[in-house]
Order: structure tokens, then sequence, then C-alpha cells
């Protein structure tokens, strides 16, 4: 397990990825005899799993949370079962904390680009299948044994109990071409005419290059909100970024009169920047969130 956490960190080393990943810690372990009459293979979940809460949370004061939490079960009446996963649940803790684990782990996020958001239990079974680290642990600590079970269920998934923040779209700026005076005498009306006919095209121009960088930037700004796990959401603004790239490469305007006042090098810089990141992250190559099992 230790040489596992390791490998990890240096996976998610800060020199491979630019930006944080929001990680959320689920400890697996089989616990107790309690299930549900309607579905026997539902897990008891021990904790919250929101997945658009990507604050990142001191690892160490979560585990003291949480420890508190699982105390509090012998000062109230509750059920045996409760009590039985509540005693493993902080036995699981100690072995933990006494094998260095818990030490690694927190080094895990504090040494790579995983931000620790949340923590979790799931009580998904009856006793392990066999005896590992953890069950000579308690033998050594208690003179006993867990019960083995007799069969193994899939570890699984925690519900999303969060909703997503609400987007705030930045307006883009117009510029309205400023009015012409009448002429007063005839003879100046050619001059006059070009000069402005070259004006209004250098407004045309403006407007169009203000509300080209406005697209853009709007793009990198909704992508660097959403979350780095909504991979749709973040799939389809890459597909509109590598749309509105073409098209600035092959110098798309909608009136040939209209000068590109900025490099078109620029736009597609900050786009692709954008596109590179995406491609390079391992939750658009695994297209799957970050769980460790333990």
């Amino acid at each position: 397990m230790l040489n596992k956490l390791q490998g990890w960190k240096n996976s998610f080393s800060r020199s491979q990825f630019e930006q944080q990943i929001p990680c959320t810690l689920i400890i697996y372990s089989r616990m107790s005899s309690q299930r549900f009459a309607h579905d026997p293979d539902k897990a008891i979940w021990i904790g919250q799993f929101n997945l658009y809460d990507t604050t990142s949370r001191p690892f160490r004061d979560e585990i003291t949370a949480l420890r508190k939490e699982l105390n509090t079960v012998y000062l109230q009446p509750h059920a045996i079962a409760s009590q039985h996963r509540n005693a493993l649940a902080l036995s699981t803790l100690n072995w933990l904390d006494e094998a260095g684990l818990m030490t690694e782990i927190e080094s895990l996020f504090s040494e790579s680009v995983l931000s620790f958001t949340n923590l979790m239990f799931s009580d998904y079974g009856n006793g392990p299948t066999r005896h590992g680290a953890w069950s000579r642990w308690i033998q050594k600590k208690f003179t006993l044994l867990p019960r083995i079970s007799s069969y193994l269920t899939l570890p699984p998934l925690p519900v999303n109990t969060g909703e997503p923040p609400p987007q705030i779209r930045k307006q883009s700026v117009e510029m309205t071409p400023v009015p012409y005076q009448k002429l007063r005498y005839s003879f100046l009306f050619i001059p006059v005419l070009l000069a402005g006919a070259i004006a209004g095209s250098l407004l045309w121009s403006l407007d169009f290059n203000i509300q080209r960088n406005a697209i853009v930037n709007n793009l990198v700004a909704e992508f660097d909100a959403t979350a780095p796990n909504a991979l749709q959401q973040r799939f389809t603004i890459i597909q509109q970024m590598k749309n509105l790239s073409d098209a600035i490469s092959h110098h798309d305007k909608p009136y040939f009169f209209i000068i590109e006042l900025t490099p078109s090098d620029m736009f597609i810089s900050k786009l692709d920047k954008s596109i590179t990141e995406f491609s390079r992250s391992p939750l658009y190559v695994a297209h799957d969130k970050i769980l460790f099992l333990i």
C-alpha cells in the first residue's frame, strides 16, 4: 500500500499538471451486518459526497472531525449495528495511523496536484473475505479476528448530493458607429465619403475584434470555472474552442472590409492552452472520477 501511495504521488506530481484536481478520499470496509431489506447490496455511507464541492480542506482536520462524529455513537442510544460499524471505523483509522499510511495519504495531497475535498466511509459488507494486515492488527490489538464473509461484492459508488453552481456569463461589449455630420459643400463629398468609409471600416473592425476577444475570454473563463470532473461540460466547451480556433486560423470574417487589428496567434494561443491542458488531464484519459480504494 505504501508503494501504491508513492506511485500515485509520482503520477500526480506538480511538475506534470498546472491545475489542482479535487479529490474525495473514500475508505471502503466491510464493517457491519446492517443491510436494507429492499436492497441488501446497498452500502451505508458515513459522510456526504458532493461532486461540485471543490473547496480544499486540511486533511488532518477532517480526520479529527470524523473521529468526533464516530465517538458520539457511544454517548447516545444507537442500534448495535451502528455501534459495531463506528467501532470498526475507528479501529480502521487507528490502524492507518499506526501503520504509517495516514501520513503517506496526507503527503499525497500536500505534495501533488490532488486537492483533498472530502472524506467518506463505505460500509458495504459483513466481514472481509480473507484476513490481511488490518485483521492481523485487530488480532494483535484486541486478541480477536474479524469474521470472514462468504462472498465479495464490488465497491459501490456514492450518490452525488450536490447541485452544480450557477454559471455567470459576461455580456459582450457592443460599440455603435459614430454618426456623421451632413456635408455643406458638394465638392467635398468624394474625399469625405472616402474618409467615412475608412472610419466605418475601422469602427466595424474594432467592434469585431472586441467581440472576438470577449468570446475567447468567456470560453476560457467558462472552462476554468467548470469542475475538472464535469467531463461532458468541459468536452462541449473544448469543442467550441476548437471550432473557434479553426475559424480564426482561416481568417473567417463576416465582411471583407473588416481588418484584424489583433494578431490571430494571440487568440489561438489562449484557446490552445486550455485545449492542451484538457487533453493532458488524467480525468479526460480515464473518463471517470478519482476514487481511492483501501
